[in-house]
């Protein structure tokens, strides 16, 4: 099993300003480090992905949502990510804000190696209609301490996703400090529970490449 590429994220849900996120501002207000990278996405009106390689993470801002990145996935880079995610909800106070997500996946994941099997009663028919099923996601949402755990298990025939979104609905900014009632690492630790109880991963073993 592997980390999900550019999938440890924090999502702030909002009306945003894009043209706020420029190089300057973030060096002076955000990342604190003169050697951030502007990349342009290839695609007509993608977003500028702003990245500190010294701070380990990315920001991608965009109309509808501020996406910070991990570039690493170790707690200490996880604590810098969700500082300057609260940094610019400080430094922004006035920007409508709806929601905030952590995100974690995880991927090529041995199917023989979970301990449920995931058998859709109506595979037989397709089969006998001759289609080859590729792809089947099972979508499922708990509720955690009042808020939303959001899970996503995707099985590509022997191999499988798994996606985890921690969702914390927001009235404004000043929500923030009293929604958001656990921190990304404390996030991370849960679905590391979560991996090594219920689904008998071995979280000693999850690796980047």
């Amino acid at each position: 099993m592997k980390i999900k590429p550019d999938s440890w994220t924090m999502v702030i849900v909002g009306i945003w300003n894009p043209a706020t996120f420029t190089p300057e501002w973030l060096i002076e207000n955000v990342f604190f480090d003169v050697d951030i990278q502007v990349e342009v996405a290839i695609g007509y009106g993608m977003p500028f992905r702003f990245k500190s390689i010294g701070q380990g993470f990315m920001i991608i801002p965009e109309s509808n949502r501020i996406t910070l990145v991990a570039l690493k996935h170790d707690e200490d880079t996880l604590l810098r990510m969700e500082k300057a995610a609260f940094k610019i909800l400080d430094l922004l106070v006035h920007t409508p804000v709806t929601a905030i997500g952590f995100n974690f996946g995880f991927e090529n994941i041995s199917i023989s190696q979970l301990p449920y099997k995931y058998d859709f009663k109506d595979t037989t028919f397709f089969n006998t209609m001759g289609y080859l099923i590729t792809t089947q996601t099972i979508n499922r949402r708990f509720i955690v301490d009042n808020n939303i755990l959001n899970l996503s298990i995707t099985i590509k025939q022997d191999r499988v996703d798994i996606d985890f979104n921690f969702h914390y609905d927001l009235n404004n900014v000043n929500d923030y400090p009293s929604k958001v009632n656990r921190s990304i690492v404390e996030a991370r630790n849960i679905i590391g529970g979560i991996l090594k109880n219920g689904y008998k991963i071995d979280i000693n073993n999850i690796h980047e490449d």
